[in-house]
């Protein structure tokens, strides 16, 4: 597959006091971040294992 576009990523801000850091947010936030992209750049294009 020819690569036409990217997607980058910043993470910025505060949890209450805290700036953000990869200490302070967990993982599965930006994984569910990576997923909602991917459903945007590829929608209907998902393979359905049987």
């Amino acid at each position: 597959m020819e690569n036409i576009a990217h997607i980058e990523i910043v993470m910025s801000g505060r949890k209450g006091n805290i700036p953000l850091s990869p200490d302070t947010y967990d993982i599965r936030d930006i994984m569910t971040i990576l997923e909602n992209a991917e459903n945007l750049l590829f929608p209907g294009d998902k393979k359905i294992d049987l």
